[in-house]
């Protein structure tokens, strides 16, 4: 999963020039964290900054039906409630979703506001790469479901050689 979130940080910030871009995936419980380019500080939510944390969620609750939440540095502080050394660029947030689940964000830590141009490019690929993420976790399942499948039947099968 690791690797997944490493390739889909590198293609968001391939979109969008100048900017630094955490890919952040949900796998049931845990999230998954890769930046691009590799070794930057991008989005650090594991360093267990509370005002980190608030600034994700709240992020979230902005997309509504998706596209992207774009967070100015000036306006970290108010959303947070904190401190003023949140981040020390603007954030612009970008949702994985498919299949009606959210499978994770991307976070782009920018120079400037991005275009609606680029915006409009990183929307393009992160629906891309959440129906990946979404045919993925659709396989895991069903092989999942598969040998489930297989096992309750061997017991089956064996239940009724008992029996005989």
């Amino acid at each position: 999963m690791e690797a997944k979130a490493a390739a889909i940080a590198a293609g968001a910030a391939a979109c969008v020039a100048d900017t630094v871009a955490t890919a952040l995936l949900f796998d049931e419980e845990t999230i998954w964290s890769a930046t691009e380019p590799a070794g930057m500080a991008g989005f650090a939510l594991r360093d267990g900054s509370p005002e980190l944390r608030r600034l994700f969620l709240h992020a979230l609750t902005r997309f509504g039906g998706g596209g992207a939440s774009f967070v100015p540095r000036d306006q970290q502080r108010s959303l947070v409630g904190v401190s003023a050394t949140v981040n020390t660029t603007d954030l612009l947030f970008v949702p994985l979703v498919a299949g009606g689940r959210t499978h994770g964000v991307i976070a782009l830590a920018c120079a400037v506001e991005p275009s609606s141009d680029a915006r409009a490019e990183i929307i393009r690929f992160c629906d891309v790469a959440a129906r990946m993420l979404d045919v993925d976790r659709a396989l895991v399942a069903a092989r999942r479901q598969s040998r489930d499948s297989q096992l309750l039947s061997m017991v089956n099968e064996r239940l009724h050689k008992s029996l005989d």
